[in-house]
């Protein structure tokens, strides 16, 4: 049960209570993906200005296609 609704249940439950159309929050249920190995790549220094867009291109065409 939560804590404020077990200190202050008059309350919580008159708030809750008259109003069909609230609903006492839950906590969500979390589905765990499965565990599995992630590839890592390291990357090394790209020699370009990285404050011009042609600069960001250069960027991610040469992480992404090298």
């Amino acid at each position: 049960m939560d804590a404020i609704q077990c200190a202050y249940s008059t309350a919580v439950n008159s708030i809750f209570n008259s109003n069909a159309d609230i609903k006492y929050p839950r906590i969500l249920v979390v589905n765990i993906l499965p565990y599995r190995r992630t590839e890592h790549i390291t990357l090394g220094p790209i020699l370009d200005s990285k404050a011009s867009i042609n600069g960001n291109y250069y960027v991610i065409e040469n992480i992404l296609l090298e």
